[in-house]
């Protein structure tokens, strides 16, 4: 099966500059270095499969980033016709990666900080026969309290060690 051939990149100088920036930047993050050479590159020319075989990527990879820049041509040269000085960082914001969703945190804010203040509470004024927290009795204390279902053990202790807490404050008791 034959590939159809890519639609070329035409760059301004000032695209092309900013591009030979972001590409060669010594503190410039390794993706914004690839994807800038992927677009300088297939406006020299060279084919999807050639770029691919340069870089060392897929030409899956190579065709996403030439089409998202192609697709953003003429708000590109839009840009840089009313406003220069935007022009880099909308060029910068186009090869970033698009937000993901991910998944959704397991623990609320909310729950964690209830978390948080029952390990600063004194078991003892709770009425629990022991005089400071473990990582394991507060786990069965934060689901038996109802904060949350069910949690690790180590991910109250994550936590805790994020919030700076070992243990609950200790109090003689008379």
């Amino acid at each position: 099966m034959a590939w159809a051939k890519a639609e070329p990149i035409i760059l301004s100088e000032k695209q092309v500059s900013i591009l030979n920036e972001l590409q060669r930047g010594r503190s410039n993050p390794t993706y914004l270095k690839r994807r800038s050479e992927i677009i300088i590159l297939a406006a020299d020319g060279k084919s999807t499969n050639e770029i691919s075989k340069i870089i060392g990527i897929s030409r899956l990879q190579v065709r996403h980033w030439r089409n998202k820049f192609i697709n953003a041509t003429e708000n590109l040269g839009f840009i840089e016709a009313t406003d220069p000085s935007k022009l880099k960082k909308l060029i910068s914001d186009l090869l970033k990666d698009e937000q993901r969703s991910g998944k959704k945190p397991t623990f609320t804010v909310e729950q964690k900080a209830q978390i948080i203040a029952l390990a600063c509470q004194n078991p003892i004024d709770l009425g629990l026969p022991f005089s400071h927290w473990t990582h394991a009795t507060l786990t069965n204390e934060v689901i038996r309290s109802g904060i949350v279902p069910s949690i690790s053990t180590a991910q109250v202790g994550r936590f805790l060690k994020s919030s700076g807490i070992k243990t609950a404050p200790v109090t003689d008791v008379d």
